[in-house]
């Protein structure tokens, strides 16, 4: 019987990947290491499990996003069985509660030398989590793609460079996009001053890497390009061309 790996969510529904994946004995070798991987990790709300038993494409979507998945139109944490208390209570907690940020409240990070605030996050969410984002002028997140994760951008201010697929759009205010798991695209801003756009990211969680990104810019120099490299490998995405910061010398 061939091995395979099956992922359980916290009520035990099993979960179905929602996009086309490489071929079993590929991703069979990638999941099976990095299952062994997420099995030491320690999660700040919830803990990643898997189960091994017998199936086939379950492995690459934990693989490579290992905090939420989709199950059932609905994300879910993945959890080891009889650990869904806190989960639970979070549920609930977020399905009675509604968020309301007055100017200047909330939480909020710096990158680029320009104001990032988290508007919802995890915590308030179990679906998504939304970023009022200044970009940077000079800045560009490089092409690259997720397997997991769909993210929409609406540009309230300044102008921003655009790049879906092989189509590049300068976005002007008013400019809506919505990138599914599997669209190569570039967020840049070539404009000699910062562009605010509002951004949602699902599932939610994305806002741990924007803070991970915080920390490492905010140590001096210009950020390692391996360290940004192993960073976003770890929240879903697959770097196909160089991000561009503003501490770049040709940037």
């Amino acid at each position: 019987m061939d091995e395979h790996v099956e992922y359980l969510g916290c009520h035990g529904d099993r979960i179905e990947p929602a996009h086309q994946f490489p071929p079993v004995d590929v991703e069979h070798a990638i999941a099976k290491e990095k299952v062994q991987q997420l099995n030491r990790l320690e999660k700040s709300r919830c803990r990643p499990i898997i189960k091994a038993t017998s199936s086939t494409n379950q492995a690459f979507v934990k693989a490579f996003r290992p905090v939420q998945l989709q199950a059932d139109g609905a994300y879910c944490h993945v959890m080891r069985r009889g650990s869904c208390v806190q989960h639970n209570q979070q549920e609930k907690q977020m399905s009675t509660r509604a968020v309301l940020r007055l100017p200047g409240e909330g939480k909020s990070i710096t990158l680029g030398g320009q104001p990032m605030a988290f508007l919802v996050t995890g915590e308030d969410s179990k679906h998504t989590c939304m970023f009022d984002w200044s970009v940077p002028p000079g800045f560009s997140t490089g092409l690259h793609v997720h397997r997991v994760q769909e993210e929409t951008f609406y540009v309230l201010e300044g102008e921003c460079e655009w790049q879906i697929g092989d189509q590049v759009v300068r976005a002007k205010p008013g400019t809506y996009l919505f990138i599914p798991p599997g669209v190569p695209h570039n967020i840049g801003n070539p404009a000699d001053k910062p562009a605010r756009l509002l951004m949602t990211v699902s599932p939610p969680g994305h806002e741990h890497y924007f803070e991970e990104l915080a920390k490492l810019a905010g140590r001096g120099g210009p950020p390692h390009s391996q360290a940004i490299g192993e960073l976003r490998r770890r929240y879903d995405t697959d770097q196909l061309s160089s991000m561009k910061t503003v501490c770049d010398p040709d940037a």
